[in-house]
């Protein structure tokens, strides 16, 4: 079976809107960070030679988390916020932990990070996610 919706009215838009934001906040929140996560705690990360972590672990030369602590990490997903504008809403990430020498580590930014992965495992993620219901047609 099949059917083509060719037009139709929505008696309450601003209704339907915010519970599509809510639906777009719970994803970018639980989900996305999800997926921060498994990219920080698989082991794919390249890096020469052996070193010593903060935790006390050796690892290397193999490929290798870079969950360490967690610090930068949970720099990301604690500073998850979300933006509402007239067109959408606009959810972003702040990567701004620092190394033990105080300097920020490789990728300082949502979309650094991202291009940082996409480079090791030929992903593609957007750097920041946006809702827009703009593009819905609706009329009271």
């Amino acid at each position: 079976m099949s059917a083509t919706i060719v037009g139709g009215t929505f008696n309450n838009p601003e209704r339907l809107v915010q519970k599509l934001e809510k639906a777009f906040e719970a994803w970018a929140r639980f989900e996305v960070n999800d997926y921060f996560r498994d990219q920080f705690l698989e082991d794919k990360w390249d890096y020469p030679g052996e070193t010593q972590r903060k935790s006390g672990e050796f690892v290397g030369p193999e490929p290798r988390n870079i969950f360490d602590l967690g610090e930068l990490y949970r720099s990301g997903r604690d500073s998850f916020d979300t933006e509402k504008t007239i067109n959408g809403i606009n959810a972003s990430w702040n990567w701004d932990a620092k190394n033990s020498s105080g300097k920020g580590y490789a990728c300082t930014s949502t979309r650094d990070c991202l291009r940082i992965l996409n480079r090791v495992n030929g992903q593609t993620f957007s750097s920041s996610a946006i809702f827009s219901p703009v593009a819905m047609s609706a009329r009271s």
